[in-house]
């Protein structure tokens, strides 16, 4: 969650843009009048100072100018480049792609290679940023023909950024990892500084998400000196990126300066993703266990979440229930927990559940209300698909069922935990370990000793966990010696 903003629309600048093939005979009266509105859009579009409303007005404007052109008016590609700009600026994504498809269909018969690619990568950035990563794979294959018959500095943009972004947002790790690796040397061909800057930054993120921390890490601090050389803007995003692989690192006092960073430059440079940032933050204080310190930044990151962005704000509200639990305020908890619920079922998502259930769980755990919490675990399995969130629900019904056996006092119901808890942990170790999972690999093998020492029955699942929690420590002698140290083992 909050890890993938895409910022390619910066790249799209005038400058960018090969302008000089839009050029519109003065004479014309009706083209004159058009090329004053695209040079009023361009402004208004690409400034960063400019106001959504101020580029709300230049955009109407221009359409009207293309409602009154004719086909075969000289101006009307250009009118449809810079409608396409616009609505990307304002995040109309279908409306920018179909701006561009009309761009694409007028320039046809010339058949001018760089033009044509232009209007084909707006078209696909357009298709990645409205979730059509498929569509816009399909748009970029069409223009690999055009790569060949333009030079690199010709290009607006490189190709391979355009296709590293589609293959993130279909999480293929490893193509997109592959195409930022090409994008920097495209980019460096191009002279094309700011898209450097993106791949190295991109290239560091997906490589954080492979979980190849330490390499993400050296990526991010190159990323980062890249931004500060050359794009003063992209800092903020670099702070960003890198301070999420430090959280996943465990190095939290870098994690949190980074963070600190991030917010400070993304609230300078007026970013409207700056809430993700506020989110991170709050988590990095939250694992630290200064829970009340991380509710006021979530709290601060609500008040920046952009307006229907209804995910944003559900994922925020979650982490102010889940730091609610945390200083025992359970009741705030439940109804932030409902809240965030009501704006998942209001967006019309429900990957997500999976995330609000596990908290929802965990605080009927803190509870000792174990019943509701085996339910909750349960329900949301429904709604897991990662590997990893899989180990972690596994890892909390092994728990669960540990503690819950601690306050029973029927036989055959505390047998009945014991054994649960044992067929989770067999489940959810082997998970942890596949795609690795610190959380669960720091938590789960004490679960499993605290199993041991309720009973001396080691038959059925308890014996098979018995074996396997023995053959991890086998595999990880630094565990192994931490436990001899801590006096451990031998287990119970």
């Amino acid at each position: 969650m909050f890890r993938r903003p895409i910022l390619l629309l910066a790249l799209f600048s005038p400058l960018a843009l090969p302008a000089a093939q839009f050029t519109v005979p003065a004479e014309l009266s009706l083209e004159g009048q058009a090329m004053l509105q695209i040079e009023a859009l361009q402004e208004q579009l690409n400034a960063e100072q400019a106001t959504d409303k101020s580029r709300e007005a230049a955009l109407k404007k221009l359409e009207k100018a293309i409602q009154r052109a004719k086909r075969s008016s000289a101006g009307l590609p250009a009118m449809h480049l810079y409608a396409a700009l616009g609505n990307l600026r304002l995040k109309r994504w279908e409306q920018a792609a179909e701006h561009a498809h009309q761009f694409i269909s007028l320039e046809q018969a010339a058949q001018r290679p760089e033009v044509l690619l232009l209007g084909h990568q707006l078209a696909a950035y357009a298709l990645i940023k409205d979730g059509a990563e498929e569509a816009a794979l399909a748009e970029l294959a069409q223009t690999d023909a055009w790569l060949d018959q333009t030079s690199s500095r010709q290009r607006a943009l490189p190709q391979s950024l355009l296709y590293g972004n589609a293959y993130l947002g279909l999480h293929r790790l490893k193509d997109a990892q592959a195409a930022f690796t090409a994008a920097i040397e495209e980019g460096q061909a191009m002279g094309h500084a700011k898209a450097v800057v993106e791949a190295r930054v991109q290239l560091a993120h997906t490589t954080n998400e492979m979980n190849q921390w330490k390499q993400a890490a050296e990526l991010g601090h190159e990323a980062l000196k890249a931004a500060q050389a050359d794009d003063p803007e992209m800092v903020g995003q670099a702070c960003y990126y890198l301070g999420i692989t430090y959280v996943d690192l465990r190095e939290m006092l870098k994690a949190q300066m980074l963070l600190e960073q991030a917010v400070e430059l993304k609230l300078r440079y007026g970013h409207k993703d700056v809430s993700q940032a506020y989110y991170w933050l709050g988590i990095v204080h939250a694992m630290q266990r200064r829970n009340g310190l991380a509710k006021e930044i979530f709290l601060r990151g609500l008040e920046h979440v952009e307006p229907g962005d209804l995910k944003g704000r559900a994922d925020l509200v979650g982490q102010v229930a889940r730091a609610e639990m945390g200083v025992g305020d359970y009741e705030n908890a439940h109804r932030h927990l409902d809240e965030a619920e009501a704006l998942l079922a209001e967006a019309g998502e429900t990957g997500p559940l999976c995330h609000l259930y596990q908290n929802r769980a965990f605080c009927y755990l803190r509870q000792e209300k174990f019943a509701e919490a085996e339910h909750t675990c349960h329900l949301t399995l429904s709604y897991t698909t990662s590997t990893r969130d899989q180990s972690n629900v596994h890892a909390r019904l092994a728990y669960l069922y540990v503690a819950w056996a601690k306050t029973t006092p029927e036989q055959w119901i505390r047998e009945r935990n014991l054994q649960g808890a044992a067929y989770h942990a067999l489940i959810a170790l082997p998970m942890a370990e596949e795609r690795p999972n610190k959380e669960v690999l720091a938590s789960l093998p004490r679960t499993m000793r605290a199993l041991l020492k309720e009973t001396s029955d080691r038959a059925g699942s308890i014996g098979e966990m018995e074996a396997a929690l023995q053959s991890y420590l086998d595999r990880h002698p630094d565990v192994r010696q931490q436990w001899q140290r801590n006096k451990w083992l031998p287990l119970p």
